[in-house]
């Protein structure tokens, strides 16, 4: 069984160092206009595809129908993948590993952006 652990770095942007906010539940809420850094940290050896899909899932990026895309990657690329933060609401960065044209792991975070 592969093991993949999705890892995002919050602290980092592009530009700067932003301070967040936290919600009820101690999660992080990641603010507009930043860039996030995720990792994909698995076992699968070599070769392989890394398949970076966001969900936009809030009412801005509905109304001007952008509900999400995708990045592919080859093994040799490595296995980070920035993505900018647009639009309000709860969104899903999930990742993919692709061997022999079958995923042999997938894993997915929640992302909220205020």
């Amino acid at each position: 069984m592969n093991v993949l652990k999705l890892k995002s770095d919050y602290n980092q942007t592009k530009s700067t160092k932003l301070t967040y906010r936290t919600n009820r539940k101690n999660e992080r809420l990641s603010p507009r206009r930043c860039s996030l850094l995720f990792e994909a940290v698995h076992n699968v050896p070599d070769p392989y595809e890394i398949v970076w899909k966001v969900n936009n899932k809030g009412d801005e990026d509905q109304d001007i129908n952008d509900l999400g895309h995708s990045t592919k990657y080859q093994y040799y690329e490595g296995s980070f993948h920035w993505e900018g933060t647009v639009y309000k609401g709860i969104h899903s960065m999930t990742v993919s590993i692709v061997k022999n044209r079958n995923v042999v792991a997938k894993k997915e975070v929640l992302v909220t952006i205020i």
